[in-house]
């Protein structure tokens, strides 16, 4: 096989597997819509506060046990393969799998340990059982962690997004017969909400299974391997720390970010004139409506950086430099195909999609909160290539110091401008857009100055951006010209479904994308 062929196989792999997480990463949202509807009529209110207050404090154990370890595992999986280490790869997975374990294991022992006085702390005694229930999830998500870094450094992303769709299906299935379980027999609300996310824990092990199963089928050769000293354990297990540490640290950074400008938020609102009340209905409102729709678009491009991870180490760990070129400039290309009809669609149809999905109350302010927070996400593409490129190349500490400045600015402008009558609500999602610019530029900086990385940002992201805005103005006409005859959800329908079909024929014409791409993206079974 040529050179360049070689390079189109590998590129392919990674569109597909952009693709086939993208779509797991839908499925998933729609399963988690699906599965709050008669959950919350089950648990109750009060039920209700039981299970967040639970799943919140899991999230940051689920944080600590998934960050990095799949991208850990990936680099020394490829650095294996590619001959560019002195362990194998069975040694890798064999050694990363002890790791995790252990961690995994002693962090669910820490969250069992130290469920009571954490309820405690976040006002909520009673969730301890909650917390209990999911607690084994941690050893479950940290263990799958290890699998799913391996399938993706061979690029089989379609098995690591058919796990992810699992575990949603699993919560969704298992959370609703307990519920119901625990409902019909009129537990109390905290062990109705116990019973309900073992749902989440039971999901979690059936994608582990699906996993485990998945990479013994691809892991068919038993071969002989030479047992490994404590020095040369403790070797691996140093490295994968090294790599997966600030990773996790830099994605934690922004989480406690997002944590503290919360409590500024209602602080700054109530010294800036507004009441108890006025300020908890205006952070709803911006929490409630806008923040959750720019999540859901961020969860719609982030698997393009994860798909590109292993074609970026492969360029590393060869030396090859205008492979890695490439590579880099072809995730900048899907990002923006993406990335574009998202930002201008969600930004010109903010009312009537929020109207759609939430009712009218709230959406006079949430609306243009949605119209100003949704920049954020052009910059936020361009900032997850730029990192997952410099985490290839080994720069795993570069991200943390451009999130870190990032969610300085957010903090610094939510205090300052919020308390602003001219400002108000409205700081909080510019504060958003400005902590992504800056951390893309700090993120940017580095990878010239360090590495000389090349990301041709304009070049790739005029075209769709311009094909976005044009697609979008002749969505809004059909729009009004529809809402004539018909009621405003299905104009809206109808309307969203042309702005696609516009934005994909001008992508066509424009050169923006070509058929072939498209067929690739096709669930493509190429591997590299």
């Amino acid at each position: 096989m040529s050179r360049n062929e070689n390079l189109k196989q590998r590129d392919n792999g990674a569109v597909s597997g952009a693709f086939s997480l993208t779509v797991s990463a839908i499925i998933v949202k729609v399963i988690g819509l699906i599965y709050k509807i008669p959950l919350s009529h089950l648990l109750g209110g009060e039920g209700m506060g039981y299970f967040n207050s639970a799943y919140t404090v899991y999230g940051l154990f689920y944080l600590l046990c998934t960050a990095g370890v799949p991208k850990a595992v990936t680099m020394l999986v490829l650095e294996s393969r590619e001959g560019r280490s002195r362990y194998t790869e069975k040694q890798v997975i064999k050694t990363s799998m002890r790791l995790f374990f252990i961690l995994g294991l002693s962090l669910t022992g820490a969250f069992v340990i130290f469920s009571g006085p954490l309820a405690t702390i976040i006002g909520s005694s009673r969730a301890r059982a909650t917390m209990l229930a999911v607690a084994p999830s941690v050893l479950l998500v940290s263990v799958a962690g290890v699998v799913r870094g391996y399938l993706s450094a061979g690029m089989s992303f379609l098995e690591v997004a058919v796990s992810q769709v699992l575990d949603g299906v699993g919560k969704l299935v298992f959370g609703l017969i307990f519920a119901y379980y625990g409902y019909t027999h009129e537990f109390k609300s905290e062990l109705v909400s116990a019973f309900t996310i073992l749902g989440v824990t039971l999901g979690a092990l059936v994608s582990l299974v699906y996993l485990l199963i998945v990479s013994k089928i691809k892991n068919t050769e038993q071969k002989t391997e030479q047992k490994l000293s404590s020095l040369e354990r403790k070797e691996i297990r140093k490295r994968i720390f090294g790599i997966s540490l600030p990773i996790t640290l830099s994605a934690a950074v922004m989480s406690i970010g997002n944590i503290i400008d919360l409590f500024i938020i209602m602080r700054r609102l109530a010294d800036g004139g507004y009441t108890e009340l006025e300020a908890t209905a205006l952070y709803g409102h911006y929490t409630t409506l806008a923040v959750p729709m720019l999540n859901f678009a961020i969860s719609l491009i982030t698997p393009v950086s994860v798909a590109f991870l292993p074609i970026l180490i492969k360029g590393r760990v060869n030396s090859d430099g205008i492979y890695s070129d490439r590579a880099r400039k072809d995730a900048l290309s899907l990002t923006a195909l993406l990335s574009a009809p998202l930002v201008f669609g969600i930004s010109a149809f903010s009312s009537e999609i929020l109207t759609m999905l939430f009712g009218k109350e709230g959406v006079s302010v949430g609306a243009p909160l949605l119209r100003l927070i949704m920049p954020a996400l052009a910059f936020l593409s361009v900032l997850l290539v730029v990192n997952t490129s410099l985490e290839a190349a080994g720069s795993v500490r570069a991200p943390i110091l451009s999130m870190l400045v990032g969610s300085l600015a957010k903090v610094l402008i939510s205090y300052f401008l919020i308390s602003n009558s001219d400002f108000g609500i409205s700081a909080a999602p510019i504060g958003t857009v400005v902590s992504y610019a800056l951390s893309l530029a700090c993120s940017l900086l580095y990878a010239l100055k360090k590495h000389r990385m090349n990301f041709p940002i304009f070049k790739t992201h005029i075209l769709p951006y311009l094909d976005a805005a044009l697609s979008v103005l002749c969505a809004r006409a059909i729009y009004f010209k529809l809402l004539l005859s018909l009621n405003d959800t299905v104009a809206l329908c109808a309307s969203g479904m042309l702005f696609c079909v516009i934005y994909m024929i001008l992508s066509l014409l424009c050169g923006t994308v070509s058929v072939k791409k498209i067929k690739n993206m096709a669930f493509c079974t190429k591997r590299a």
